[in-house]
């Protein structure tokens, strides 16, 4: 399905591919010492937005999602308990943090908070809508700690196994998912914050390189869990159901340059070949159960291009 979020995190990622094919990011010799002092100024530029694009698309696609359950005819009081409180609570502190900048910033702030407390009070409407400036928001920058965080919203067990066994189950494998996002994070903080730093060429390479799994696998989680509540799911409305690894399944597109090509089930045998990405989509949602499978984009070998989900 469209995602804004999906759309605009791969389209960045793109440019920020483009832009580290670069030369001038390059050191070169010690002695020319302004052309590598230039170049680690721009790396510690591209180091901060690097982070940002993935901090960006975590927020807008569970905005993207909350907003999809709050349109899909279930009541605010059946959502699990901790969605709840992030649509309340946690949203009052989000919606201060962000009030108090659009103040600063000589925007129509006042405006932005009667908008936002309309929503909380509409949780006994049906539809009601909801405040999403409870996930994360509330404070400048996520850290390590705030994915576990948000997976449990959607009740979600063992946040970095769960991504870790997924970008294994579709080829593109990340060691650890939390060393990722960590040393992501403290690169972007030192970067921001330390005119001394010194971003590496490889870490951003790197990271170019493997978000896109690592933002793929949350997004499958995230999506599953919310095609649950969306379907009514009782076990998992009521607490009794948690989302595992093994709960989700996939179907694959390999991109070989130019060429599409839909493989099998198990990513071993290609079944058809395309020239655009679009009609091997296509095809392969006309063959497959797309509700309750994803598509991952593989850039053979080991790389994921792009991916869809159910929502």
């Amino acid at each position: 399905m469209h995602s804004t979020a999906r759309i605009s995190l791969l389209e960045r990622l793109r440019i920020l591919h483009e832009t580290l094919q670069d030369t001038y990011l390059i050191d070169q010799a010690p002695a020319n010492i302004d052309h590598n002092e230039k170049a680690r100024f721009l790396r510690n530029g591209l180091s901060i937005i690097a982070f940002n694009i993935l901090e960006d698309f975590l927020k807008m696609r569970m905005t993207e999602l909350l907003n999809k359950i709050a349109g899909c005819g279930i009541t605010f009081h059946d959502l699990p308990d901790k969605m709840q409180h992030i649509a309340l609570l946690n949203s009052l502190k989000g919606i201060q943090v962000v009030g108090s900048r659009k103040q600063k910033n000589l925007e129509d702030w006042k405006l932005f908070i009667q908008q936002e407390a309309l929503k909380i009070s509409s949780i006994n409407a049906s539809p009601f809508q909801i405040s999403t400036y409870g996930i994360g928001w509330e404070k400048s920058n996520l850290d390590a700690e705030d994915v576990p965080l948000f997976l449990k919203i959607f009740h979600i067990d063992g946040a970095w196994r769960a991504i870790q066994e997924i970008t294994s189950a579709i080829g593109c494998t990340i060691p650890s998912p939390k060393d990722f996002f960590q040393n992501a994070a403290l690169r972007r903080h030192s970067a921001a914050h330390d005119p001394t730093t010194g971003s590496l060429y490889t870490d951003l390479a790197d990271f170019t390189s493997t978000v896109r799994s690592f933002a793929a696998s949350i997004d499958f989680l995230l999506s599953f869990a919310t095609r649950l509540i969306t379907t009514g799911d009782n076990d998992y409305l009521n607490n009794k159901r948690k989302v595992v690894y093994t709960d989700l399944s996939f179907r694959y597109i390999q991109r070989h340059g130019s060429l599409f090509k839909e493989m099998s089930q198990t990513n071993t045998i290609s079944i058809a070949n395309f020239h655009n990405l679009s009609d091997a989509v296509a095809s392969l949602k006309s063959r497959t159960n797309f509700a309750n499978e994803s598509i991952v984009v593989i850039d053979y070998p080991s790389k994921v291009y792009s991916w869809f989900t159910n929502l």
